[in-house]
């Protein structure tokens, strides 16, 4: 039992024994009056009778009304006392429950400040939280996109096309970064450059030569998957991976080709596709780019 059903405990009891008094209290009274009205009659018929009777027989009758005067005296004393008394346990009663009722307000009174001490140190909490959320995606842009092309497969390059114009479709700003095998989707169909080594060369006999030349990563099938990949994406009024492209380059998304990855392949800018605002940059860009969004995707 807590506390405060202790003291409600208390009250209801103390409440109890003071009705009690109180009840005792009135039973007295209504008795002490019936005892007056008792004697009183009786005096008056004695005072009836005394007129009627001879001296020694008045003598005997002022005895008996002595003695029945003394009796109602004591009587009324003793009265007297237990209502006095009463009245002293019912004060020390009302006493007791003030003194309750005040240990009472001065509990209520610590916990409600308790309490909004409690709330207080909430309400800081919460504040200093949502402070902390602040900064930390203070410097997040989250209507970016960075995304990291790093396979050559046709079927993935489709699909980073794909997410990207349809973010910037929805106002978001895109940059895609073409590292390793993804720079292969950029290349020119045909491109004459000069100045490329013994290992440029095998690289650039071996890449593909142009977006159309690019195959599916499964399913390839000596060109007959892929071949059947575009002919159900025509039919299907899908856009090809050059029109999608187009499709970026009107959107103003932003591709970025990595030059450590052209370097060691031996691709030069030239083979590179003409698209307009294309940078060449190395991976501290899409890193720096990267750390400013909450969507990064690599494909």
């Amino acid at each position: 039992m807590s506390t405060n059903d202790n003291m409600k405990f208390d009250v209801d009891e103390s409440n109890f024994v003071l009705l009690r008094f109180k009840e005792e209290l009135d039973s007295l009274k209504e008795q002490t009056a019936e005892i007056h009205q008792f004697f009183k009659n009786k005096e008056g018929a004695l005072k009836s009778v005394k007129g009627g009777l001879q001296p020694h027989e008045k003598d005997s009758l002022n005895d008996v009304a002595e003695g029945f005067e003394q009796r109602f005296q004591e009587e009324w004393n003793s009265l007297q006392a237990v209502t006095v008394e009463l009245q002293n346990k019912i004060q020390k009663e009302v006493d007791s429950l003030k003194a309750i009722a005040a240990e009472f307000q001065n509990q209520i009174k610590e916990e409600k400040e308790s309490i909004l001490a409690s709330a207080s140190g909430l309400h800081q909490q919460i504040r200093e939280e949502a402070d902390d959320l602040k900064v930390k995606t203070a410097g997040l842009q989250p209507n970016k996109l960075a995304m990291l092309c790093f396979s050559g497969d046709l079927d993935k390059i489709l699909a980073s096309f794909i997410l990207a114009t349809g973010a910037a479709s929805m106002g978001m700003k895109v940059m895609m970064f073409f590292s390793f095998w993804g720079c292969t989707a950029l290349r020119k169909k045909k491109a004459k450059v000069k100045g490329k080594d013994i290992f440029g060369k095998m690289f650039g006999f071996m890449l593909p030569k142009g977006v159309d030349k690019i195959k599916l990563s499964s399913m390839h099938m000596a060109g007959m998957g892929t071949g059947m990949m575009k002919y159900l994406m025509k039919k299907k009024n899908v856009d090809s991976l050059p029109e999608m492209i187009k499709t970026a380059e009107e959107l103003g998304i932003e591709i970025y080709v990595c030059e450590m990855s052209m370097e060691i392949m031996g691709m030069k800018r030239g083979e590179i596709i003409d698209y307009k605002g294309l940078q060449f940059a190395g991976a501290g860009k899409f890193l720096k780019e990267a750390a400013g969004t909450e969507i990064n995707f690599f494909i």
